[in-house]
């Protein structure tokens, strides 16, 4: 009869125990890593710190950049940039100290030199991007990335040297509030 109840117990315990249990993992690690990538409701519109345009060199290092770079952009988490989030990314992450001082450019390289000048507000640039949409997908992020790499590799090596960065920079973040 003790064996009966003592089985009897231990099953009631496991199914219980069981019904308690959620659908995550119940490793702390996946549940932390699981609350970082959901944006919060309170912070959802405040854009996140640009990863770094300096390490650009290749059209890889511009797919990874880019990648980040949306993903950061991205504010509300929901896989899309709308002008907001673009508009609002941009005047949190303005170009690199630096990348404005046309004087360090290189000689003839007219593309470096003109950049600082060239850039488009954010509205504008998201319009172009956007094809006239009311967002900005990954892909069509990553092809106007592409684009500011081509126009800033003037001597069109595949690479960015110093001056060719700035300038990608540039085109990229716009006009330094400087």
């Amino acid at each position: 009869m003790n064996r009966i109840l003592i089985a009897a117990s231990t099953l009631a315990l496991a199914a219980s125990a069981a019904l308690a249990q959620d659908t995550t993992s119940g490793n702390p690690t996946d549940e932390l890593a699981g609350a970082m990538t959901q944006p919060s409701p309170e912070n959802a519109s405040q854009p996140n710190p640009a990863p770094d345009i300096t390490s650009v060199i290749t059209k890889d290092d511009v797919k990874n950049f880019g990648a980040a770079d949306f993903k950061a952009a991205d504010a509300n988490g929901d896989g899309k940039i709308d002008q907001a989030e673009f508009v609002a990314y941009a005047a949190a992450n303005p170009p690199p100290a630096g990348a404005a001082a046309q004087e360090d450019y290189a000689q003839g390289d007219e593309i470096a030199a003109n950049a600082a000048s060239d850039s488009a507000a954010p509205e504008k640039a998201f319009a172009s991007m956007s094809g006239g949409k009311k967002t900005v997908t990954l892909k069509q992020y990553l092809s106007g990335l592409l684009k500011d790499f081509e126009r800033a590799d003037v001597n069109m090596d595949n690479k960015l040297d110093e001056n060719e960065n700035r300038a990608f920079a540039l085109l990229v973040r716009g006009k330094s509030s400087e």
